[in-house]
């Protein structure tokens, strides 16, 4: 059976790319299935880097914390996530 560090389960957390629209985009950690951390942010003018985002119905809800209760903002569902970690 094989036993998985749970620190060494966290630095190898997944990486995201979210295009917002042309020229602007979310750089984005998985911290679960649901939530993402807000790692960089380029041009985007309503999330900052350390907001929690995640996707629902409605687009995607980016939160200041875990415990708000409403989101800062909401970003389109047109939005296309990109994964970084895969070889080309």
């Amino acid at each position: 059976m094989k036993t998985v560090d749970p620190i060494v389960e966290m630095i190898e957390m997944r990486r995201y790319r979210l295009e917002v629209a042309r020229n602007m985009h979310l750089e984005i950690q998985a911290v679960n299935d649901n939530w993402y951390q807000i790692t960089d942010v380029h041009r985007v003018p309503a999330a900052k880097s350390g907001d929690i985002i995640r996707k629902t119905m409605r687009g995607w809800e980016v939160f200041v914390s875990y415990d708000a209760t409403s989101p800062s903002v909401v970003l389109n569902n047109r939005s296309e996530l990109i994964n970084l970690d895969e070889e080309e």
